[in-house]
């Protein structure tokens, strides 16, 4: 479960990066809309990366 946690929110910390870098390149206006898409990109990226790496431990473990 921790590891759930952590991958969620390395990927939070990562889309708040993005999400600055795409706040200086465009408009001001959009920034409610862009902000929470990068965040929910961030949780889903980091889904899916706790997911990886829960597959490749069992995975490791039978092999």
């Amino acid at each position: 479960m921790k590891s759930i946690i952590k991958s969620i929110s390395l990927g939070m910390l990562f889309s708040i990066i993005l999400f600055i870098i795409v706040f200086s390149l465009f408009d001001h206006n959009l920034v409610v809309g862009i902000f929470f898409i990068s965040l929910l990109l961030g949780a889903v990226i980091g889904l899916l990366t706790a997911i990886y790496n829960k597959v490749s431990s069992l995975v490791d473990k039978r092999n």
